[in-house]
């Protein structure tokens, strides 16, 4: 997703006091929904990311896991104090205020769009790591990703982008989600497409390896002749022997 685009989000975002509820809908997709019923959809697949609208969206199962409890008691019902997009970077970052009977906490929600490594991380004010979506243990990465880990910041990096044009943001993400099924579809079938031509090109290898036709019908007169011969010299065949 490009940073330009990500820029415009937080704007619009800025606009909105609380988020309402949260949760997955889907094994990669957020569903945000704020205090004026407005819902935006965040796709967190790798290298595939999306933010996108739409008016609805058929949840797949409920998920239990830690990372949507954590979503559920330190996002959902939060007021949004901030919005940013971080420097040299594809990073949405809400600012969020959890008040409570007495005491009102901060927490951070990060939403990286960066390639193979995207992911979305909620932290408590000190940045340290509260859930993600995905852990990233040491022997993979210098930048671990773990509860109770203190979060490093990805380091700035110039980032060139081709321009672009936004005249109405709303539509924009609805299209966003056509484009992201319509790629869906597309990588569907082709996928269902290699894997018929697979097909054909093994049955193809099993036709190839058999005899002609002529080569069957002659060793079936050959060998029945030889089964007439057996049935007619049979008696001479001791019971003792092949």
């Amino acid at each position: 997703m490009k940073r330009a685009i990500l820029v415009k989000i937080a704007e619009f975002l800025k606009q909105k006091k609380r988020i309402f509820s949260i949760q997955r809908v889907d094994d990669t997709i957020i569903e945000m929904e704020f205090e004026d019923k407005d819902r935006l959809f965040f796709d967190m697949k790798k290298s595939q990311a999306y933010i996108f609208k739409k008016d609805s969206y058929n949840k797949t199962k409920s998920y239990t896991a830690p990372f949507d409890i954590a979503l559920k008691k330190r996002v959902q019902n939060s007021y949004i104090k901030d919005v940013a997009v971080l420097e040299g970077n594809r990073i949405l970052k809400f600012t969020l205020l959890q008040k409570g009977g007495y005491k009102a906490d901060t927490y951070y929600l990060y939403f990286e769009f960066t390639g193979k490594n995207t992911n979305v991380i909620i932290t408590d004010f000190n940045d340290t790591i509260i859930e993600a979506l995905r852990h990233i243990d040491s022997d993979i990465s210098y930048r671990v990703i773990k509860t109770g880990v203190k979060l490093i910041p990805l380091p700035a990096i110039d980032i060139k982008e081709s321009e672009i044009k936004i005249d109405n943001l709303e539509e924009f993400l609805y299209s966003e989600f056509e484009k992201r099924d319509e790629l869906r579809l597309k990588n569907a079938k082709k996928q269902k497409i290699a894997l018929v031509e697979k097909k054909i090109k093994k049955l193809k290898s099993i036709k190839n390896s058999f005899q002609s036709k002529e080569f069957l019908l002659e060793e079936a007169n050959r060998l029945k002749l030889q089964a007439s011969l057996l049935l007619a010299n049979i008696y001479k065949i001791n019971d003792y022997e092949k």
